[in-house]
Order: C-alpha cells, then sequence, then structure tokens
C-alpha cells in the first residue's frame, strides 16, 4: 500500500511471490523462488532431478487473466505472508471487484520486460454487474454501461501497450455468454450476452454491441 513503508514493500513481496513467482519463475529457467522457499521452510516443494529443465521448456505464449488490482500492507499475525489487504480510496467498482485498468498494463509489462516472454494473450478480462433484462416494446435489452466502461478502460491500456512495442498478440474477454462462476455458481454475470438461465435464450448487452462495433472499426 505504501512504497516507502519497508513493512508494506516485504507484504507485497510476499503477496507477490506466492501469487506470481512461485509459477513465473519455473517457467524461465529460474527455479522456484528463493524468499518463498525459506518462507514456507519444509512445506516448500521439493523439485524431483530434472522437473524444472522440464518446467522451464520455451513456451508458445504466455496468458493473462487479469481483473483488478491488489494492494497490501504488513500484517505481522497474518502468518505465513504477513498481509493484509488494503484497497485505496478512488478506485469504482464492479459487481464484485475494485477496477483499476493501468494494473493490465504493469501485468503485461512485467511478463514481458522482466520475464522477456516474446508472446502474451490477455486470455481473462471482464466484469460482473447486476444485469437487468429491460424491454423496449417487444425486445429485450440489457443495458450494461459498467460493463462498456471496463472494457474501453482496459483496451485503452491494450492499445498503450502495442503502441509501446509490447508482444501483446491478442485479447479474450470473459466472456462472451453468462455461465456457470466457479464458487460464484450463477450468481453473477461477466457475459457480454446474457443468458436466461430458464430458457437457455441468449440476449447481447449493450456490451456485445459496443464490441462488436469496437473490434469492426479498429
Amino acid at each position: 500500500r505504501d512504497p516507502e513503508a519497508e513493512g508494506d514493500q516485504l507484504a507485497a513481496q510476499n503477496y507477490d511471490g506466492y501469487f506470481n513467482r512461485w509459477f513465473l519463475d519455473p517457467l524461465v529457467g529460474r527455479g522456484y523462488p528463493q524468499d518463498m522457499v525459506d518462507l514456507y521452510g519444509e512445506l516448500a516443494p521439493e523439485p524431483s532431478p530434472g522437473d524444472l529443465e522440464i518446467i522451464a521448456q520455451p513456451l508458445d505464449f504466455i496468458g493473462v487473466n487479469y481483473y483488478n488490482a491488489n494492494w497490501y500492507v504488513w500484517d505481522a499475525d497474518a502468518a505465513p505472508l504477513h498481509t493484509r489487504k488494503q484497497q485505496p480510496d478512488g478506485l469504482w467498482h464492479t459487481g464484485d471487484r475494485d477496477v483499476y485498468p493501468p494494473g493490465l498494463y504493469a501485468a503485461v509489462e512485467r511478463l514481458w520486460k522482466d520475464y522477456t516472454f516474446e508472446s502474451i494473450y490477455i486470455t481473462e478480462n471482464g466484469a460482473s454487474f447486476e444485469d437487468t433484462v429491460e424491454y423496449e416494446g417487444a425486445k429485450p435489452r440489457i443495458h450494461d454501461a459498467g460493463r462498456v466502461r471496463f472494457l474501453n478502460e482496459h483496451f485503452e491500456q491494450a492499445a498503450r501497450l502495442l503502441d509501446d512495442g509490447a508482444p501483446l498478440r491478442g485479447y479474450f474477454v470473459w466472456s462472451l455468454m453468462d455461465n456457470f462462476e466457479w464458487a460464484a455458481g450463477y450468481s453473477i454475470r461477466y457475459g457480454i450476452y446474457y443468458t436466461d438461465y430458464k430458457t437457455q435464450e441468449r440476449i447481447p448487452k449493450d456490451s456485445a454491441l459496443w464490441y462488436r462495433d469496437f473490434i469492426t472499426e479498429a
């Protein structure tokens, strides 16, 4: 949360190690991050001979699932990572997350410049909202202006990356249609198409129409 506070820096490093570097470092031949190995002690993985060499084989691409950014402060009582989430003021919100589009740029830039991946795809990026079906005459419509804003602001970051030379090869909205969202089940909706779960009818939301026009004109 506070980049000048030593404790908060360590909290961010710990969470980054847990959430990102455990997986990314071995992919590029760095092995498991030593600070995480030290932190986890006997619980840390012990690779068998040859495992790390197999893990570090060349990749066709790396995928990024980006929805939001998190900020952390040091919490001595929160073992083993000693982190506590504390979001800054001023963020706007979707149905279940804070929104921070510059984080998409930062995530891809890191994979490009720090890990030197040569082909990067944004494999998931989207937002949930309380989508309501309204009728204009007999025609059903879903006015999801928040989702349009979310997509537009993240596309701006993707455009920045391309302008700066990042090897960003593709982008996939999460998701095409409302679906079963893991632990949340059918309680939240991420699609740009509305799914009527009783009839299985699919209805394009305003975001689907906006997305269609955007990629047609781009």
